[in-house]
C-alpha cells in the first residue's frame, strides 16, 4: 500500500490536478473535505472519517452517503475518541487488501 502525496499538485488551487491524482487511486481515505466531495463526485471509492456530530450533509448513523454511491463514512461513537474509527477502518483496508483480485475480462464483447 502506498500513501501517495505529489508536492507539484496544489489540493487548493489545482482541481484538475487533484482530479487526476485521485484518478490514480485505488481508494481515497479521508476527513470531510473538498477532496472527498470530488472523488465521490469522479465514483472513486472512498472512505471517510466522521466525528461523532457531522455535518448535516452526512447524516447521523448510516454508513453510506445519500450524494455519492462510491463513499463510506466511518463514524466517532464519542467525541475525541478515535481509536475505534481507527481499529473498524484498520479492518476493513486489511480485508479489502486480502481479498482476491478482480480477473478483467481480456477483451469487451
Amino acid at each position: 500500500m502506498a500513501i501517495i502525496e505529489e508536492p507539484t499538485i496544489d489540493n487548493f488551487d489545482d482541481i484538475d490536478g487533484l482530479s487526476s491524482l485521485i484518478d490514480a487511486c485505488d481508494l481515497v481515505i479521508s476527513i470531510s473535505n473538498t477532496t472527498v466531495h470530488l472523488a465521490g463526485g469522479l465514483g472513486k471509492p472512498t472512505w471517510v472519517l466522521l466525528h461523532d456530530v457531522p455535518d448535516w450533509r452526512w447524516g447521523l448513523k448510516e454508513n453510506r452517503c445519500l450524494w455519492y454511491s462510491s463513499l463510506r463514512l466511518f463514524r466517532q461513537q464519542q467525541r475525541s475518541d478515535w481509536s475505534p474509527v481507527l481499529l473498524q477502518l484498520q479492518g476493513a483496508l486489511n480485508e479489502r487488501l486480502n481479498r482476491p483480485p478482480r480477473l478483467l475480462p481480456l477483451f469487451d464483447v
